[in-house]
């Protein structure tokens, strides 16, 4: 099994989705507020399109699978009194509340915040590999940086 730079893995985590998720939802016409609402199951591009139309629908598909898998692996983030993570990111990088007011909510001080957000941007990261392995997500945006 390969080793983890946590440090950089927690960069790309943040990275991903304080930035690159929007270009995501902008694909798929969602916002951050309304990432649970997306269906999936039914997409379908059709092949007799033009190339350029049919390239543009996939990517929209491809962008709705990725949406997809940002919300089943925040879905599966743990969620206990102790390690609030699916909480947590969502407050933190879906309704984009700064860290202070997350203290403020949690009633952590702003040490134990950063500490959770840590803490929770790793494993979303390994939520959301697991997510996009099993719907079949190609090419697997990976956020794990390994050593």
């Amino acid at each position: 099994m390969k080793n983890i730079d946590a440090k950089q893995t927690r960069c790309n985590t943040r990275n991903f989705l304080r930035n690159k998720l929007d270009h995501y939802l902008n694909y798929c016409n969602r916002k951050r507020e309304s990432i649970y609402s997306l269906d999936i199951k039914n997409t379908k591009v059709d092949a007799s399109l033009n190339t350029d139309l049919a390239n543009q629908y996939v990517e929209i598909f491809y962008s709705q699978k990725v949406v997809y898998c940002v919300a089943d692996a925040l879905n599966n983030c743990t969620q206990t009194t102790g390690k609030p993570y699916k909480k947590f990111l969502i407050d933190r990088y879906l309704h984009l509340l700064n860290m202070e007011d997350i203290a403020i909510k949690y009633s952590f001080s702003r040490s134990t915040a950063t500490r959770m957000d840590n803490k929770a941007l790793l494993e979303f990261a390994d939520k959301f590999l697991f997510s996009q392995l099993m719907n079949q997500v190609s090419p697997v945006i990976d956020l794990h940086v390994y050593q």
